[in-house]
């Protein structure tokens, strides 16, 4: 299982003596500090090489699978044209499913801070190493599905839907085209690395994360409703087909499941948690 931790002996101070009630705020002070730190640094290091190999996986010559996942779509019985058009007729929901989506990672940042500055370590943790695990799993398997996604692909011209404050579902595109053409430069900005995975959807997956480890908490409820409001905006602003969103819900459980599972996390939730 994934683990991160990094070495900060040398910063650490020595406790202070005297009223015991004042050596454990000071303990609980430092282990969040600690846990601070450390996240930081993971998260540097790895938000940074996910979107690296992210792309680099995209540039085999594998064909495009939107046919592919379209018939899957109309085998399940799923009009993704239809969920189209239902959202681009209201302008509010538009706004929301916008801004929903463009702002997971941000939120999910600040879920591990407000995990940590609450003193849940050990779900802040569980949070980072889920997240983490199933966003290298979303890419291995989307490796394989290399896709042009559901807007580019069913929609004759996206353009033309001027209601939408930018063009929805086609960010990816000319960084995903450039990727695959014979000869094409291959520049790899850390500034600008947009995802490329279409199946499994990996904005799916994390709505399902902070939903678990907030469980228990008074700020479940508000974390639940952004997770099915960025769901449902998944389709329209990410490009994804409605299957797409299926198995990375499906990826997400199976995850988080065996992690909760595993010895590192088996504790997280075995008592009901302060209010976070």
């Amino acid at each position: 299982m994934c683990s991160f931790r990094v070495s900060l002996h040398p910063w650490r101070c020595s406790l202070p003596s005297g009223d015991p009630s004042h050596v454990g705020r000071w303990r609980a002070l430092r282990d969040r500090l600690n846990v601070l730190l450390e996240t930081l640094v993971f998260l540097n290091l790895a938000f940074l090489n996910l979107r690296l190999l992210n792309h680099l996986t995209m540039t085999t010559a594998l064909p495009f699978a939107d046919e592919r996942l379209d018939a899957w779509d109309r085998a399940l019985g799923f009009d993704w044209i239809g969920c189209f058009e239902f959202v681009r007729d209201r302008p509010l929901l538009i706004r929301l499913f916008d801004r929903s989506y463009a702002s997971l990672t941000s939120l999910s940042i600040l879920a591990v801070l407000i995990l940590i500055g609450s003193g849940h370590l050990p779900r802040a943790r569980f949070f980072l190493e889920t997240f983490f695990v199933t966003a290298f799993l979303s890419i291995l398997i989307g490796a394989f599905f290399p896709a042009e996604a559901a807007v580019a692909f069913l929609l004759k011209d996206p353009s033309a839907y001027r209601n939408f404050p930018v063009e929805p579902g086609i960010y990816h595109i000319s960084h995903l085209q450039s990727l695959r053409a014979a000869g094409g430069e291959i520049l790899l900005r850390p500034s600008i690395l947009p995802g490329l995975v279409t199946f499994p959807s990996f904005h799916a997956a994390a709505g399902i994360i902070p939903c678990t480890a907030f469980f228990g908490t008074w700020a479940f409820w508000p974390v639940l409703f952004y997770s099915a409001v960025m769901i449902g905006s998944t389709p329209i602003f990410g490009g994804h087909y409605i299957v797409d969103l299926v198995a990375g819900i499906i990826l997400a459980v199976g995850v988080l499941t065996s992690m909760a599972l595993h010895r590192r996390h088996r504790s997280v939730f075995a008592a009901r948690p302060r209010a976070a």
